[in-house]
């Protein structure tokens, strides 16, 4: 699509895209052409020129790595250090959108929130019809908890309706707060106009999506199968997903095996087949390819704390969501259940004073049981108990059979490290009732840890007692 409106119509903003996209799917085709068209006009900024001219020396390929930003795990030196770099960037490319675009990056990453935001307007001003700046910045209000702006930023370029990737992230972020007014007008376009697999793979995902939300099976089979053709990691990550909470077979796992940058869905994959230490490998992978996703680190940290026994690697992985998240409430719950469990009670109280509190009934559902859990830790047992029971209720109330059971499990823990072992009988016998009640999979992986509990300690050991 986009080679075929840059042969007829040929421009500095449509090369600068045939190299960025070239770049990014790591495809050498139209590069050279577009390449030299910049360099032809003289109107390239000197960033876009600088790469033009190496593009046609061969002085780099198209598959080569990108520049590497500074990990969360970096030293503080190093960030400061890839920040002025990148500031200096944008005074030697001042018009450079993707120059700003990095800066803003990484001012976000280290919770420069306005400074980000000023710096995303100014890419957006020198990039206007960038899908790569429109999708950046898009995301970038998403994350800020603002997708009606994520929305507009969107419906601002002249080809939102016309670029299947602006339209795929276009419903995707409206989703989020309504119905998606281009969905009808999405499915039609596919109909009659003819795509590379590729570039409507995340629009595939995106109908799918909603076609999940509505229960329209067949159909959500039919789109996973054609964003599949060729799949983005985002489609593999979304499509594994619904895959997870579905149990629909859509993903081929050699798919998400070959996919170099399929890290969130790898990371799910992992954690369907139960082995945690990949899964937090891979989920560091994910964190490192996006360093502002608070559902990674809350996935690390509660891999660490639930099946692993890893709490000082659950803290880690709290602190690396935190910088870009400092507010969410699941991570600071997370850090301070990580802290408890190493006996840091001091830490853990001063953990969850910074937390927003819940906004939700399942963050009370958590906001209680953690309560139990530092009461318990404090030698308040009967107070910790009515806390845990109290989350509980609450998530009988819900039918949230799986929380009911994750607060069982953790309840039976604090009941086993004060040796209460009938205790730890009663609550191991409820989790086997709930289990018939969630998915396959947590109710396996829960089943594991009270049978390995019971492995370790012959005084909870009471054989068939589990409901598999």
């Amino acid at each position: 699509m986009l080679a075929l409106r840059f042969a007829n119509e040929p421009s500095i903003g449509l090369a600068a895209e045939i190299i960025s996209a070239g770049l990014v799917e790591h495809s050498a085709e139209h590069l050279q052409s577009a390449a030299a068209f910049v360099l032809a006009s003289g109107k390239g900024s000197a960033q876009l020129s600088a790469t033009a001219e190496n593009l046609l020396r061969g002085q780099f390929a198209a598959n080569e790595d990108q520049p590497e930003f500074p990990s969360l795990h970096s030293d503080k030196n190093r960030f400061r250090s890839a920040v002025a770099i990148a500031r200096a960037r944008t005074r030697s490319s001042h018009v450079s959108p993707l120059a700003w675009l990095d800066l803003a990056f990484l001012e976000n990453l280290q919770g420069d929130f306005k400074a980000a935001e000023r710096n995303v307007a100014v890419a957006l001003r020198y990039g206007p019809e960038s899908r790569l700046i429109r999708r950046a910045a898009a995301q970038f209000f998403v994350h800020k908890g603002d997708p009606g702006k994520a929305v507009h930023v969107l419906e601002k370029a002249s080809q939102v309706k016309t670029d299947p990737w602006l339209l795929a992230a276009h419903i995707a972020v409206e989703s989020e707060f309504r119905e998606p007014r281009l969905l009808s007008y999405a499915i039609k376009r596919l109909r009659t106009e003819k795509y590379r697999p590729l570039d409507v793979s995340e629009l595939f995902a995106a109908i799918a999506t909603q076609e999940f939300v509505s229960g329209a099976k067949k159909r959500l089979v039919k789109s996973a199968k054609a964003s599949l053709v060729q799949p983005t990691e985002n489609a593999l990550a979304q499509l594994t997903w619904i895959e997870a909470v579905t149990k629909f077979n859509l993903v081929d796992p050699a798919l998400v095996d070959s996919a170099a940058d399929a890290h969130e869905a790898r990371a799910r994959k992992l954690f369907a087949n139960h082995e945690w230490a990949l899964c937090c490998d891979a989920t560091w992978c994910w964190l490192a390819d996006q360093p502002f996703s608070e559902r990674a680190a809350s996935l690390g940290s509660f891999v660490c704390l639930t099946f692993m026994d890893d709490p000082s690697q659950a803290i880690n992985f709290t602190l690396s969501g935190l910088r870009a998240n400092p507010s969410s409430f699941m991570l600071l719950n997370n850090k301070a259940v990580a802290h408890l469990t190493l006996g840091e009670i001091d830490n853990a109280e001063a953990t969850l004073q910074k937390s927003p509190g819940p906004r939700t009934s399942g963050d009370e559902i958590v906001a209680n049981a953690t309560l139990g859990m530092l009461l318990f830790r404090r030698g308040n047992y009967s107070g910790g108990r009515q806390y845990y029971e109290k989350s509980i209720q609450l998530a009988e109330k819900r039918q949230d059979y799986h929380a009911m059971a994750l607060n069982r499990l953790f309840l039976g823990r604090e009941e086993l490290r004060i040796g209460e072992h009938e205790n730890v009988l009663r609550v191991f016998d409820q989790i086997g009732n709930t289990l018939t009640k969630i998915d396959s999979e947590t109710a396996t992986a829960l089943s594991l840890c009270v049978e390995q509990i019971r492995a370790i300690h012959p005084g909870v050991d009471r054989p068939g007692k589990m409901i598999f």
